[in-house]
Protein backbone atom coordinates (compact mmCIF):
# COMPACT_ATOMS: atom_id res chain seq x y z
CA UNK A 1 0.00 0.00 0.00
CA UNK A 2 1.23 3.13 -1.03
CA UNK A 3 0.07 6.84 0.04
CA UNK A 4 0.68 9.58 -2.17
CA UNK A 5 0.44 12.93 -0.09
CA UNK A 6 -0.23 16.05 -2.50
CA UNK A 7 -0.14 19.68 -2.68
CA UNK A 8 -3.30 21.63 -3.30
CA UNK A 9 -1.70 22.82 -6.55
CA UNK A 10 -0.62 19.02 -7.59
CA UNK A 11 -4.52 18.21 -6.67
CA UNK A 12 -6.11 20.94 -9.13
CA UNK A 13 -3.89 20.53 -12.03
CA UNK A 14 -4.65 17.29 -11.97
CA UNK A 15 -8.18 16.71 -10.29
CA UNK A 16 -6.93 14.32 -8.29
CA UNK A 17 -10.10 13.01 -5.65
CA UNK A 18 -8.21 11.93 -2.51
CA UNK A 19 -9.46 10.43 0.86
CA UNK A 20 -9.70 11.69 4.60
CA UNK A 21 -8.11 8.72 6.53
CA UNK A 22 -5.56 7.86 3.94
CA UNK A 23 -3.71 4.84 5.54
CA UNK A 24 0.02 4.71 6.32
CA UNK A 25 2.09 3.14 3.53
CA UNK A 26 3.36 -0.15 4.32
CA UNK A 27 6.45 0.67 1.90
CA UNK A 28 10.22 0.74 3.51
CA UNK A 29 10.07 3.96 1.72
CA UNK A 30 6.48 5.47 3.19
CA UNK A 31 4.54 7.84 2.31
CA UNK A 32 5.30 10.31 -1.19
CA UNK A 33 5.23 13.55 -1.05
CA UNK A 34 3.97 15.27 -4.67
CA UNK A 35 4.77 18.71 -5.84
CA UNK A 36 4.89 20.54 -8.67
CA UNK A 37 8.04 21.93 -10.57
CA UNK A 38 7.84 24.40 -13.15
CA UNK A 39 11.19 25.74 -14.98
CA UNK A 40 11.01 27.27 -18.21
CA UNK A 41 10.31 24.10 -20.93
CA UNK A 42 10.29 21.81 -17.66
CA UNK A 43 6.70 21.02 -16.79
CA UNK A 44 7.79 18.18 -13.86
CA UNK A 45 5.99 16.67 -10.62
CA UNK A 46 8.46 16.05 -7.65
CA UNK A 47 7.99 13.05 -6.03
CA UNK A 48 9.70 13.02 -2.32
CA UNK A 49 9.66 10.45 0.55
CA UNK A 50 8.55 11.04 3.74
CA UNK A 51 11.13 9.47 5.40
CA UNK A 52 14.03 10.02 3.54
CA UNK A 53 13.53 12.59 1.47
CA UNK A 54 14.93 10.78 -1.74
CA UNK A 55 13.81 13.24 -5.07
CA UNK A 56 12.01 11.15 -8.22
CA UNK A 57 11.20 13.48 -11.35
CA UNK A 58 8.61 12.88 -13.40
CA UNK A 59 7.05 14.91 -16.09
CA UNK A 60 3.79 15.88 -16.12
CA UNK A 61 1.33 13.98 -18.33
CA UNK A 62 -2.09 12.42 -18.13
CA UNK A 63 -3.17 10.84 -14.54
CA UNK A 64 -3.39 7.26 -15.85
CA UNK A 65 -0.10 6.88 -16.43
CA UNK A 66 1.43 8.94 -13.17
CA UNK A 67 2.14 5.67 -10.98
CA UNK A 68 3.74 3.34 -13.90
CA UNK A 69 5.59 6.04 -14.51
CA UNK A 70 6.54 7.13 -10.90
CA UNK A 71 7.32 3.42 -10.23
CA UNK A 72 9.58 3.22 -13.41
CA UNK A 73 11.81 6.59 -12.05
CA UNK A 74 11.88 5.66 -8.88
CA UNK A 75 13.47 1.68 -9.71
CA UNK A 76 15.86 3.77 -12.44
CA UNK A 77 16.85 6.07 -9.10
CA UNK A 78 17.22 2.94 -6.80
CA UNK A 79 19.40 1.06 -9.38
CA UNK A 80 21.71 3.58 -9.79
CA UNK A 81 22.33 3.88 -6.12
CA UNK A 82 23.00 0.25 -5.98
CA UNK A 83 20.34 -0.53 -4.45
CA UNK A 84 20.08 -4.62 -4.39
CA UNK A 85 17.35 -5.55 -6.95
CA UNK A 86 15.40 -8.23 -4.75
CA UNK A 87 14.56 -4.74 -2.49
CA UNK A 88 13.49 -2.43 -5.74
CA UNK A 89 11.52 -5.33 -6.79
CA UNK A 90 10.00 -5.80 -3.45
CA UNK A 91 9.32 -2.08 -3.03
CA UNK A 92 7.68 -1.47 -6.54
CA UNK A 93 5.17 -4.73 -5.49
CA UNK A 94 4.67 -3.31 -2.27
CA UNK A 95 2.80 -0.10 -4.66
CA UNK A 96 0.35 -1.99 -5.82
CA UNK A 97 -2.88 -0.38 -4.18
CA UNK A 98 -2.61 3.10 -4.41
CA UNK A 99 -4.17 6.40 -2.36
CA UNK A 100 -3.78 9.96 -3.00
CA UNK A 101 -4.29 11.99 0.59
CA UNK A 102 -3.32 15.64 1.12
CA UNK A 103 0.13 16.54 2.96
CA UNK A 104 0.33 16.69 6.41
CA UNK A 105 3.97 16.94 7.54
CA UNK A 106 5.27 20.61 7.23
CA UNK A 107 9.10 19.53 7.69
CA UNK A 108 8.10 17.42 4.95
CA UNK A 109 7.06 20.35 2.46
CA UNK A 110 9.74 22.52 3.99
CA UNK A 111 12.58 19.70 2.53
CA UNK A 112 10.39 19.88 -0.39
CA UNK A 113 10.64 23.18 -0.81
CA UNK A 114 14.04 23.37 -0.39
CA UNK A 115 14.83 20.17 -2.99
CA UNK A 116 12.71 22.04 -5.69
CA UNK A 117 15.03 25.20 -5.06
CA UNK A 118 17.82 23.24 -5.99
CA UNK A 119 16.21 21.35 -8.83
CA UNK A 120 15.08 24.98 -10.63
CA UNK A 121 19.03 25.72 -9.99
CA UNK A 122 19.98 22.54 -11.33
CA UNK A 123 17.78 23.27 -14.58
CA UNK A 124 19.05 26.64 -14.94
CA UNK A 125 22.53 25.25 -14.96
CA UNK A 126 21.65 22.80 -17.29
CA UNK A 127 18.48 21.98 -19.14
CA UNK A 128 19.23 18.98 -21.03
CA UNK A 129 20.43 17.05 -17.77
CA UNK A 130 17.88 14.28 -17.61
CA UNK A 131 15.52 13.24 -15.00
CA UNK A 132 17.36 10.66 -13.25
CA UNK A 133 20.96 12.67 -12.80
CA UNK A 134 18.23 15.15 -11.15
CA UNK A 135 16.76 12.76 -8.81
CA UNK A 136 20.55 11.31 -8.06
CA UNK A 137 21.87 15.04 -7.69
CA UNK A 138 19.43 16.17 -5.08
CA UNK A 139 19.64 12.50 -3.40
CA UNK A 140 23.42 13.38 -2.90
CA UNK A 141 22.73 17.06 -0.43
CA UNK A 142 22.36 16.79 3.30
CA UNK A 143 19.06 17.33 4.53
CA UNK A 144 18.94 18.82 8.43
CA UNK A 145 15.91 16.70 9.09
CA UNK A 146 18.00 13.46 8.32
CA UNK A 147 20.57 14.69 11.04
CA UNK A 148 22.41 16.49 8.02
CA UNK A 149 22.94 12.84 6.16
CA UNK A 150 22.09 12.23 2.32
CA UNK A 151 18.59 11.11 1.24
CA UNK A 152 20.45 8.72 -0.64
CA UNK A 153 22.04 7.10 2.71
CA UNK A 154 18.68 7.21 3.90
CA UNK A 155 16.84 5.50 1.57
CA UNK A 156 19.47 2.96 1.41
CA UNK A 157 18.90 2.27 5.28
CA UNK A 158 14.96 1.88 4.61
CA UNK A 159 15.92 -0.64 2.28
CA UNK A 160 17.75 -2.38 4.06
CA UNK A 161 15.30 -2.75 6.72
CA UNK A 162 17.11 -0.57 9.14
CA UNK A 163 14.78 2.78 10.79
CA UNK A 164 17.28 4.81 12.02
CA UNK A 165 16.01 7.61 14.36
CA UNK A 166 17.45 10.80 12.54
CA UNK A 167 15.31 9.30 9.18
CA UNK A 168 12.27 9.05 11.22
Amino acid sequence: MLTFRCTQRVLRRLGIETIADAPVSTTRLGDWYINLLLVRRHRLLIFVSEPTLLSVFVPIKELSTLIPRFRRGLAEVLQALGAPTRAIEAEISDMETVAFAATVNRSVLGSMNDLIFQAKWELERDPQQMLLELGLRLSQIPCKPLGYRYPREAAMARLAGERPAAFD
